[in-house]
């Protein structure tokens, strides 16, 4: 049970309670988008290395057994880098390019503007050899909220004509089909896709055995805690595709409920404190990027299991910790450069 509950609520716990503590300025966000930055270089480039120089003998054994069902597909293989599986790796690409990506705009830093756009840029490689559909989410999500967070029309009208653009590029076009990452990436606004049907008729399937438990069948039950002539049984050897669906088969609809309702009440909150707590552009900037790059991690962890994981995980809980000490560290910021 305790490897179930760790990433629901002891790293959530620890994180905030670790980096409450440890935040005592305003530079601890610029030394934790840095040490991302740094990261993101390092993870996509890992990527990279595998797809022009191969993989190493690790790699390729892991490859060849148990990733050989999801990473070895049609349009070819599907990159990780050094992370658990590819749908991870893309994942916090896709949550590093909306947080670097919105920092470079508000950073008044050059040379850290110019380290934001390029590993912007790493991240966006990445998102693409990871072959993840689900990470397409995250920059669209992201950039999507960041038109309702970033009050001054320059900003909202250019983020959603580069929303727009991408968009109508990848649904209604075919620019960029000679590229198999491409390709594959414009699947995701198929709903007709195959993938995507199969998860929809597993998730059928499920509501029937979870109508009769609302409550979900508990944290940490494993196959062999349920006897094979259990109902049940088939809930615990289903495959959770997802955050969401995991939520759902192990607290049922009652805690999948009440866990999307703290969701919403910590987003709108940190919205509200963006909006109307900061006074500083730069800081409001900062913070903006962090909530947008989470929020679009939890959409994609509609049709992945990968907000929980390590690192996405400790990202997020990071993110949304400052996000939250955002007032505090306006009335730093403040102090340091004699603003009223």
């Amino acid at each position: 049970m305790l490897r179930t509950v760790r990433p629901l609520a002891i790293y959530p716990f620890v994180t905030c309670f670790v980096i409450s503590l440890s935040c005592k300025s305003h530079k601890f966000i610029y030394y934790f988008l840095l040490l991302l930055s740094i990261f993101t270089i390092l993870g996509a480039s890992r990527g990279i290395w595998q797809k022009y120089h191969g993989f190493d003998s690790t790699e390729y054994e892991w490859l060849m057994t148990v990733g050989a069902r999801t990473h070895l597909i049609y349009s070819g293989i599907r990159f990780f880098s050094f992370f658990t599986d590819a749908a991870n790796f893309g994942c916090s690409m896709g949550l590093s390019f909306v947080i670097l990506f919105i920092s470079s705009i508000f950073t008044k830093n050059r040379y850290l503007k110019i380290l934001f756009i390029l590993s912007a840029a790493f991240s966006i490689w990445g998102l693409l050899l990871s072959g993840t559909r689900a990470a397409m989410a995250i920059p669209f999500v992201g950039i999507a909220l960041f038109t309702i967070l970033a009050k001054k029309w320059k900003y909202i009208a250019l983020s959603a004509f580069c929303l727009f653009t991408a968009f109508f590029i990848l649904k209604f076009t075919t620019i960029g089909n000679s590229n198999s990452a491409i390709r594959r990436m414009r699947t995701a606004f198929n709903i007709e896709d195959a993938s995507f049907q199969v998860r929809i008729e597993n998730q059928k399937a499920l509501k029937a055995y979870m109508k009769e438990a609302p409550f979900g069948i508990g944290i940490g039950v494993q196959p062999s805690d349920i006897s094979v002539q259990n109902k049940f049984y088939f809930v615990s050897t289903c495959a959770s595709d997802s955050d969401l669906v995991y939520i759902w088969m192990r607290l049922g609809v009652v805690g999948l409920t009440i866990y999307l309702i703290l969701q919403f009440i910590i987003y709108a909150y940190g919205a509200y404190i963006i909006l109307f707590k900061i006074k500083n552009e730069e800081i409001r900037g900062l913070l903006t990027g962090l909530l947008c790059g989470c929020a679009g991690l939890l959409v994609a962890s509609y049709a992945n299991q990968v907000s929980l994981q390590f690192p996405n995980g400790l990202l997020s809980f990071t993110c949304l910790t400052l996000v939250f000490l955002g007032p505090y560290l306006d009335k730093q910021y403040s102090k340091e450069h004699g603003c009223k």
